[in-house]
């Protein structure tokens, strides 16, 4: 993936992203192709390629970016040390991106949302880590500490996801905190 802030690389990208997304909604993710995603975004194939390695990469940039928005709020808010609030801001995520959560778990993506979610989570842990006084936080083995939370929190999350969205998020961190 490119990582231009060039203009009209982000606007061919945007554009290549919202055809992905569409065709996602209309067919298989596995069935569709590069053409397909070109002919619906009316761009050519060497814009494409000239932004993404592939169809996947298309899909990783854009979970980066939610992923690095995410964790930019996380900890302009500190709310690693609030589980509640923590809770708040990945609902909110969910809530800002929910048409794409959706389409992901619709076509069995989600394990890409997890790999991405351990890989950014753990490195940003990880260098946190290094300046933490809190002995907890402080050793190698708080990277266990970090990937049970993610998985605990994913499946939270998971669950929430397959069974509509339709317990108040509130109620369920209430649950969780007893």
């Amino acid at each position: 993936m490119n990582l231009t802030q060039n203009p009209v690389a982000m606007r061919s990208k945007k554009a290549i992203l919202k055809a992905l997304l569409k065709l996602m909604k209309e067919m298989p993710y596995e069935e569709i192709t590069v053409k397909q995603i070109l002919l619906e975004s009316k761009l050519t194939r060497k814009t494409f390629y000239r932004n993404f390695d592939n169809k996947k990469d298309v899909l990783d940039s854009y979970i980066d970016s939610i992923i690095f928005e995410y964790l930019s709020e996380v900890l302009r808010n500190n709310a690693c040390k609030n589980s509640h609030f923590l809770f708040e801001i990945i609902v909110s995520f969910l809530e800002q991106y929910k048409e794409v959560v959706s389409i992901l778990w619709q076509n069995g993506l989600e394990h890409l949302l997890l790999n991405q979610l351990n890989t950014h989570i753990l490195s940003n842990h990880r260098m946190h880590r290094e300046s933490s006084t809190d002995s907890v936080l402080s050793g190698e083995m708080s990277d266990y500490l970090c990937v049970f939370n993610i998985g605990g929190i994913w499946n939270i999350v998971n669950m929430w996801i397959r069974t509509g969205m339709k317990e108040p998020m509130e109620d369920i961190i209430k649950t969780i905190e007893m």
